[in-house]
């Protein structure tokens, strides 16, 4: 029951959106974690943010609560159990994992000391499958049950005997395969290699790697006809046949399109890599189906085989499609303790003219920003890899350092150069009206903007390996002053490594420079300028106010540098924890003047896993707190990691 109410609030609060977050750190920068504390809160706000950063408090930490609940309430024996013999750290762990006495000595302790017994028992056989597997054929197992120790005592004990190896892999063809014989795959392309360990799953696994090979040559339904694994206890040895039979060769018939009703078939062909005739492979059916998934405009997307043709040799594929509903309507409500509660409509149509042509609107009213984008885009613009993007942008923007204006209307191309590098390059006009320390300024500049990015990663909110760049030019050409051109550049590198898999520790880094050459900073509209400090910056420092200041309030600078670090650990399945360490400043006039200082900002995080990212928690405190500037500590929400 206590599962039950604290997850119905929590999807409450996630239905409604409610989002305690300040605005990103620089304009430009990607939506992120924003201060529960502000400079000077009043009783009322410090109250109100406790309260809610609570609430959140118990959500977050919901599963632990549960977890504790459930072991109070349950009766049995405490039990400590020891596994004894193995040396391996791979192979203890495996056996670890193997046995139900140690991994339910928590969750489901035995009542009595018979059962307990029985539970020991019966992990025998388990322990001795897993020594088996990993090529220790020979293995001796025991067991030792102190029922006179508190908490009872469990010792297992492994003998490993020795290792196993693989003395022979043959892989023959069967009766009738019509696979050559000077292209049949070796034992070493499939992964088996004399001497090695003869454990089991490579066994298994070369089995897989035989069959993909072979489909990957041309061939759409090989199979194993025979599979033979004899273990030589006197040789201490496994030997290892398969028998292929390879089914007949095909090359690519005739594709089926069903399920269609507004999209444009022609749309979906156009995404199919190869050509009727070609002979026959898996990897381009993967990318075609890693295509059609990339669209957004499928929900069920299937490709079948047929039966390959006696006469011509060809292989009909059916590819049964299910569309999404074009149209989306999305209201978001939010909240934050200086700018109060805001809202978010948004409306897109994904197929507007039935080849994938997305219309979208977004209307945003909060204290800070007052606004609407009209927003086209159009996928395989004159070419399969190429996309169009056309938006405009009305804001009426008020944050604490300036308020801003603006009109802004931006045309994009964008080039897929790799499966994960793009290219973009694109024109963008701006006219606006900015005031910053009382004095107002009207702005009307053309840029063009080139972009380049590469995405490594698997997850956008919660990636765990690999890499990301994001690199970005726009040349600001002044349609008034000359003297006022500016070039403005921004890179962002973040880095992810796993040095313990399954989420128990993630190493993340992340480092971003920009410089904007050209004039005097306060030439520079105070809207286009850099911004430091804030949940998706420099946490511990409120927003923005990490950089040149004028009588307490930020600037903005032609220069940019932010570092960060973070250790994610894995609590549970549905819990996290971070440490992480920012620092960087922004600079009036280059990276590293003198004109600021950096400031390091340190703290601690919690995690919490839904279906759609997951749910963020940190608290950031300044190293290099400022006396009448910066709070003893800042509390960031949002959804995703904080890069």
């Amino acid at each position: 029951m206590y599962r039950e109410i604290i997850s119905g609030m929590f999807e409450i609060l996630m239905k409604i959106h409610i989002n305690i977050l300040n605005s990103t750190s620089k304009r430009g920068n990607c939506a992120g974690a924003m201060p529960v504390s502000t400079r000077r809160p009043g009783l009322l706000a410090r109250c109100r943010g406790l309260l809610i950063t609570g609430l959140f408090a118990v959500i977050f930490l919901q599963g632990l609560s549960v977890s504790v609940l459930a072991e109070t309430e349950r009766e049995g024996i405490d039990t400590v159990v020891h596994i004894e013999g193995i040396e391996d750290f791979r192979l203890k762990r495996l056996v670890e994992a193997s046995s139900v006495t140690l991994q339910e000595r928590k969750s489901y302790p035995p009542a009595t000391v018979r059962l307990l017994r029985r539970r020991v028992e019966e992990d025998i056989p388990r322990l001795r499958a897993v020594m088996r597997s990993e090529g220790y054929y020979d293995a001796q197992l025991g067991f030792e049950v102190d029922d006179k120790a508190t908490p009872v005592r469990v010792v297992f004990t492994v003998t490993s005997g020795p290792l196993y190896t693989l003395r022979r892999v043959e892989i023959e063809s069967a009766e009738g395969s019509m696979l050559p014989e000077e292209r049949m795959p070796s034992a070493g392309d499939v992964g088996l290699h004399t001497g090695k360990a003869a454990r089991a799953r490579a066994v298994v696994d070369a089995e897989a790697a035989l069959l993909r090979l072979v489909r990957g040559m041309g061939y759409p339904y090989p199979e194993i006809a025979e599979r033979r694994v004899q273990v030589q206890h006197g040789a201490r040895a496994m030997d290892v046949l398969f028998v292929l039979h390879s089914g007949p060769p095909a090359r690519f018939g005739k594709v089926e399109i069903t399920g269609l009703e507004r999209l444009d078939e022609q749309v979906i062909r156009d995404l199919i890599p190869w050509k009727r005739g070609d002979p026959y492979d898996p990897a381009p059916v993967t990318v075609f189906q890693d295509r059609l998934r990339e669209t957004g405009l499928l929900s069920v997307i299937r490709v079948e085989k047929g039966t390959v043709s006696k006469t011509d040799g060809e292989l009909p594929l059916k590819v049964v499609l299910t569309e999404r509903k074009p149209r989306t309507i999305a209201t978001t409500l939010y909240y934050r303790t200086d700018e109060g509660f805001g809202g978010r409509f948004s409306w897109q149509n994904r197929n507007l003219l039935g080849e994938g042509e997305r219309l979208g609107f977004t209307g945003t009213l909060s204290r800070f920003e007052q606004g609407g984008e009209f927003s086209f885009s159009k996928p395989w613009f004159l070419r399969q890899d190429q996309r169009l993007e056309a938006t405009l942008r009305l804001a009426d923007d008020k944050p604490d350092a300036y308020e801003a204006r603006s009109y802004t209307g931006r045309l994009l191309i964008g080039r897929k150069l790799w499966e994960t590098l793009e290219l973009g390059v694109g024109v963008q006009a701006k006219a606006s009206t900015v005031t910053q320390f009382e004095e107002k300024k009207r702005f009307k500049y053309l840029s063009f903007p080139v972009s380049l990015s590469w995405d490594g990663t698997k997850d956008l909110l919660d990636p765990q390996r690999g890499g990301r760049l994001a690199l970005e030019a726009s040349p600001n050409l002044d349609l008034e002053r000359r003297e006022t051109d500016f070039l403005k550049m921004l890179g962002t590198l973040t880095h992810y490594v796993p040095v313990i898999p399954n989420r128990r520790l993630i190493l993340a880094g992340r480092v971003s420079a920009g410089i904007e050459p050209g004039p005097d900073v306060l030439e520079i509209p105070a809207d286009e300028r850099f911004y430091a400090g804030g949940g998706g910056s420099i946490r511990g420092y409120a927003y923005q106010s990490v950089g040149p200041l004028r009588d307490g309030a930020p600037i903005g600078g032609k220069a940019l540098l932010e570092m960060s670090v973070e250790a994610r650990f894995g609590v549970t399945d549905a819990i996290g924890a971070v440490l992480f360490l920012d620092g960087g400043s922004a600079f009036s006039d280059r990276i590293l003047d003198d004109s600021a200082d950096i400031l390091w900002g340190t703290g601690v995080g919690l995690r919490y896993v839904t279906p759609i990212g997951p749910l963020r928690l940190d608290v950031g405190i300044p190293l290099n707190r400022r006396s009448d500037i910066d709070d003893p500590f800042q509390v960031y929400i949002s959804l995703g990691q904080a890069f």
